[in-house]
């Protein structure tokens, strides 16, 4: 059902990922995309950009987040019916919540509700 809800958020997505692209440290070993905000990790070919690249670089990075596994995309939450962005990674999911101001505008998905 998750990938019938990729198709209509993809236009939000080119109004959401401005947003994400405020201040990220690139890690040294992984290869610097053109935006200097962004990583692009040569395991997944998947690139992390802006607030999430920043909430991954401060809360364990590769130990603790694991590689992503997608690029941000748009996806209506199960848990309130909201479209937020979203990227997944070997060992989370992370929310990009617009109402919330910083640091509280990137979060962990919720699991098993």
């Amino acid at each position: 059902m998750r990938s019938k809800r990729f198709l209509p958020t993809l236009a939000l997505m080119g109004l959401l990922l401005p947003v994400l692209a405020p201040t990220g440290v690139a890690l040294p070993q992984r290869v610097a995309s053109a935006d200097t905000n962004c990583t692009t990790f040569q395991e997944t070919g998947r690139t992390v950009c802006g607030r999430f690249l920043q909430y991954w670089n401060e809360h364990g990075g590769l130990a603790q987040q694991g590689y992503p596994i997608t690029d941000a995309i748009g996806e209506v939450s199960d848990v309130d019916g909201q479209l937020r962005t979203v990227q997944y990674f070997e060992r989370s999911e992370f929310e990009y919540h617009v109402q919330n101001a910083v640091p509280n505008d990137v979060l962990l998905a919720l699991l098993g509700s």
